[in-house]
Formats: C-alpha cells, sequence, structure tokens
C-alpha cells in the first residue's frame, strides 16, 4: 500500500494509532497500546515503517533515524519515541523532506 497522509495530529498516540489502522484496516479500538507489531499484528519492517512514516509525518515530525528498529515494538513505545521527538525537537522539521 501507499502511504497515506494523515490528517495532521497533534497527538502521538492517535497519530499511531490512526496510522496503524490506515495500514491494517483494523479499527483503532482492536488494537491495543502493548500489542507487539510482528508478534501480535503480524506487520513485517516494511509495514512498520510505512507506520512510523505516517505518524511522523501527521505530527509534523523529522522521521526517526531508524525506523524499522520499531519492527516488534509496540503502538505505546513508538508513541513514546514520537512524543519525545517532538517535546525535544519541537516539531517544526517536516516529513515531506523525508520523501
Amino acid at each position: 500500500p501507499m502511504i497515506e497522509d494523515l490528517a495532521t495530529e497533534s497527538s502521538p498516540v492517535t497519530a499511531v494509532f490512526s496510522a496503524i489502522a490506515n495500514e491494517t484496516g483494523l479499527e483503532p479500538s482492536r488494537i491495543g497500546a502493548d500489542d507487539r507489531f510482528l508478534d501480535a499484528l503480524h506487520l513485517n519492517s516494511l509495514a512498520v515503517t510505512r507506520i512510523v512514516i505516517a505518524a511522523s509525518r501527521a505530527l509534523r515530525l523529522r522521521l526517526p533515524t531508524a525506523p524499522a528498529e520499531f519492527s516488534n515494538a509496540t503502538p505505546r513505545l513508538l508513541a513514546d519515541a514520537l512524543s519525545e521527538l517532538q517535546t525535544f525537537a519541537g516539531g517544526s522539521d517536516h516529513a515531506e523532506q523525508q520523501a
């Protein structure tokens, strides 16, 4: 699937769950905050990378340096990492520079 732009979000949790729902077709309510991307949601590293990119773009953040490192993380861990980027980077870099 193509990486779709999500509406600009201010909450990392909302951005992550929206990106997962968009990637998988699952309702956000069916995705657990501690579900592992690979083990529980059966997403491969490319799907997780697309989720990281979509959530980062929705938050208007620079992409994490190695998005594939989140391959078997959880939505909570990804949201926490994006929250840190949002706090320390100020959210000023737009992801369109990353494409």
